[in-house]
């Protein structure tokens, strides 16, 4: 199912070209249950958050990951879609 992309929207930025994006879609109308993304980073320095993990103790080899933009119909949250959405992130 394609959705809709708009190259003007406010919610794209530049992490967009290095991620994947899950989404959760009812099968009976084809509206979007939950949503995530996972994005991709060849080096710790690229992560746009590392300078808030400055006192770690040891180097973050790369490539790293982060799991950002959860986000879940209000009809259908505490079902378990954002636990789901995670845990395929996760593992």
């Amino acid at each position: 199912v394609g959705i809709p992309f708009n190259k003007n929207s406010l919610l794209e930025d530049n992490q967009d070209i290095y991620s994947v994006h899950l989404v959760v879609i009812n099968n009976i109308d084809f509206s979007i249950i939950a949503s995530s993304r996972l994005t991709f980073f060849h080096r710790w320095e690229d992560f746009p958050g590392h300078r808030w993990f400055n006192n770690l103790s040891e180097d973050v080899p790369g490539p790293v990951a982060t799991i950002g933009r959860l986000v879940v119909d209000p009809r259908y949250q505490r079902s378990g879609w954002g636990k789901i959405l995670d845990s395929i992130c996760i593992t």
